[in-house]
């Protein structure tokens, strides 16, 4: 599939997006909604099934299964990007260049339903989120697999009862640990709960490393490299 791609792509079933070329999605799960017209500064967007989170203040658009369209406010410095339930989205700091920005550490961004901790605590129940990461010097014109020229990961997030477990598995990693790239954070959204027992790579994180907010759970510090696989597991 391509990175960039029409919404259908993605919500196949939602005859509502055969419509839709105003917005796109880099990826499954990162929808883009643009200002279009001149002199607008609202944009009537629309949002397929499920929770959307605003990648900038984690605010989040509910939508119910049959979708919903939402006036967002788009004043001239302000571009609407909502991430959906069930990804998990790989970010690095910005740089004066591309060159500097791809040497920043990463931050995985995840998204689970609203109110995860609370709704699954204590159930029976499952959840899932995943993502994939690709690097290379960004300068080949082919993304391919490639031994000490490449990278590629693919996370997994589960929730079950009162446990979250997210796996970091490698399947080409030697390109980013020549480049010494560095997992520095881990950002749940729509979690507010206060985590316990915490443990990274069968380890406890520092005290101070774990942060809570109305609208996310930050574990920092982490220090882990991008080219190596592990396990961070913590109790809701």
């Amino acid at each position: 599939n391509p990175i960039a791609r029409p919404m259908f792509f993605t919500f196949p079933e939602d005859t509502v997006t055969l419509n839709i070329s105003t917005q796109y999605l880099l990826g499954r799960g990162v929808l883009i909604s643009p200002v279009l017209d001149q002199g607008e500064t609202t944009v009537n967007a629309y949002f397929p099934k499920g929770t959307w989170y605003n990648l900038f203040d984690l605010s989040h658009v509910k939508s119910p299964k049959n979708g919903t369209f939402k006036v967002l406010e788009a004043p001239i410095d302000t571009i609407n990007v909502h991430v959906v339930e069930g990804c998990i989205l790989p970010m690095q700091e910005g740089g004066l260049t591309t060159i500097e920005a791809r040497k920043t550490p990463f931050t995985l961004l995840i998204s689970f339903p609203l109110n995860y901790d609370k709704y699954f605590k204590g159930s029976h129940q499952e959840y899932y989120a995943r993502g994939e990461l690709f690097l290379d010097n960004g300068e080949d014109i082919e993304m391919h697999v490639k031994e000490n020229k490449s990278t590629y990961v693919e996370f997994h997030a589960n929730v079950e009862g009162n446990e979250v477990e997210v796996i970091y598995e490698v399947k080409c990693g030697e390109y980013a640990l020549q480049q010494k790239l560095k997992l520095q954070r881990i950002v749940v959204m729509e979690s507010s709960s206060w985590p316990q027992n915490v443990m990274i790579n069968g380890s406890p994180p520092p005290y101070s490393s774990i942060h809570t907010t109305s609208t996310a759970l930050t574990i920092d510090k982490i220090d882990l490299d991008i080219g190596k696989n592990f396990k961070i597991w913590w109790e809701i």
